[in-house]
């Protein structure tokens, strides 16, 4: 059985990090991130903060992963019905990242 925990996100950092209420920094399994200087980095964002509304999700315990190289933690995202959230999020970004927002 899974184990999960609930967070809520307090910050959207970029498009594939988020800062949760714990403090911790998680880094979205599977949802591009960008440089700075890509000029849809702040539209990918945006839409990440609208579909987490800053609110509750679930964190799929089983999942996380300890990154070397950066401050957090790798994590798949559930909502709280326990619907994964990284895949679609993870396509939504892409597109707007390339200038091909999907529908």
């Amino acid at each position: 059985m899974m184990q999960t925990r609930r967070i809520n996100i307090e910050q959207v950092l970029s498009p594939g990090i988020v800062r949760g209420s714990d403090g911790a920094t998680y880094v979205l399994r599977g949802v591009p991130d960008v440089e700075e200087d890509v000029p849809t980095l702040a539209a990918a964002t945006a839409h990440v903060q609208s579909r987490l509304s800053l609110g509750e999700v679930l964190i799929n315990e089983d999942s996380l992963k300890e990154l070397p190289d950066l401050p957090g933690f790798e994590v798949d995202i559930l909502d709280t019905t326990g619907q994964p959230l990284n895949p679609r999020l993870a396509a939504e970004v892409a597109g707007i990242l390339v200038g091909h927002p999907m529908p």
